[in-house]
C-alpha cells in the first residue's frame, strides 16, 4: 500500500506504524507545522498513549513544532438572533429569558415531554461512545433520575450502546426522551430549549458543542478536558465575572452527579 502513494522507499519507515500505513505519523514527521484545535488538547495528544494508538511519543517528539490554535464556532451560522431553525429567534422584544421559555415549551411539546417551568431540561447531544462519557450517563441514571427532571439524549452510536441506553431509560418514559439521531436541525432546538447541556467526556478536542450552548443560553456541565479546559470558567459556591459552566476535575459517576446537583441548586435559586 505505501507504493501507492508514490513517495520514495526511503520514505517508508517513517509511515509505519505497528507494521501498519501510518499516513498520519508521516504526515506530521514530513509537515513544516502541526496544528491542533487547542492547546489543551496538544498537551494531552503528547502523553495519553491510549488516545493516540501510542503515536503520543513522535508527538512529543515534535511537539515545538505544533501549534495550537483555538477553534472557534461560526456566529453566524449559530447566532439566535439570525437562527430559522429554532422555534423562535431571540430579538429586542424577545429577551434571553422569553427566547429560552418560548423554545422549551416548543421543544416539550415536539418531543412529548410534559413541560413544567419549574422543571430543568438536560440534555445530551454527542457521539454515543466512551469518548463521549456516554457510559457515565447511564451508569448515572438511576441516581440522576431521583430528581424532578427531564432529559434528552441524542446522537448516533454502536448497536450495543443504544442497547443499553434504552435499557437504562426505558423506566422512565415521561421524564427521558431518547433520539438516535445528529440531525444538526435538531441540535439547533435542543441548545435553544434546554437549560443544561451534559458533557462528561474523555476527549473533547475542540469543544465546540460547549460553545454553542453558550451562544444559545445552555449551561454546560462539563468534565475538564482537552478544548473544554482552555475556554472553561467553572462556578464554584458562586457565580462569578464570565463564569460558563459547571465543571468536575475528575470524571467519575460520583463527580458528575455532583456536578449537576450544583446545576440542579443554581437553577431552583430564584436569587441569583
Amino acid at each position: 500500500m505505501f507504493n501507492i502513494l508514490g513517495l520514495p522507499d526511503d520514505a517508508k519507515e517513517s509511515f509505519i506504524h505497528k507494521k501498519k500505513l501510518n499516513i498520519l505519523k508521516g504526515g506530521m514527521l514530513y509537515a513544516n507545522r502541526v496544528t491542533t484545535v487547542s492547546h489543551a488538547y496538544k498537551e494531552q495528544l503528547s502523553k495519553d498513549k491510549d488516545l493516540t494508538n501510542g503515536l503520543h511519543s513522535y508527538i512529543k517528539l515534535h511537539y515545538n513544532r505544533i501549534d495550537a490554535i483555538n477553534n472557534g464556532i461560526d456566529i453566524n451560522y449559530w447566532n439566535p438572533k439570525k437562527d430559522t431553525l429554532t422555534y423562535q429567534k431571540l430579538s429586542k422584544e424577545n429577551d434571553i429569558i422569553d427566547f429560552k421559555l418560548s423554545n422549551k415549551i416548543e421543544l416539550c411539546k415536539e418531543l412529548k415531554l410534559q413541560y413544567n417551568k419549574t422543571t430543568p431540561l438536560l440534555c445530551f447531544f454527542a457521539p454515543l461512545n466512551q469518548q463521549k462519557g456516554i457510559d457515565i450517563l447511564i451508569n448515572s441514571l438511576p441516581s440522576l433520575m431521583k430528581n424532578p427532571i427531564q432529559l434528552i439524549i441524542a446522537g448516533q452510536g454502536k448497536k450495543e450502546i443504544k442497547n443499553k441506553i434504552l435499557a437504562g431509560t426505558k423506566q422512565y418514559p415521561k421524564n427521558v426522551k431518547v433520539l438516535f439521531s445528529n440531525d444538526d436541525t435538531l441540535l439547533h432546538k435542543i441548545l435553544a430549549g434546554a437549560d443544561f447541556l451534559l458533557m462528561p467526556s474523555r476527549i473533547e478536542a475542540e469543544a465546540l458543542t460547549f460553545q454553542n450552548a453558550l451562544n444559545y443560553g445552555t449551561v454546560p456541565i462539563v468534565n475538564l478536558v482537552g478544548g473544554i479546559k482552555d475556554i472553561a470558567v467553572p462556578i464554584k459556591k458562586r457565580i462569578v465575572e464570565n463564569s460558563n459552566c459547571f465543571a468536575m476535575n475528575t470524571l467519575s459517576d460520583k463527580q458528575f452527579l455532583k456536578s449537576i446537583d450544583d446545576g440542579l441548586a443554581l437553577f431552583n435559586n430564584n436569587k441569583q
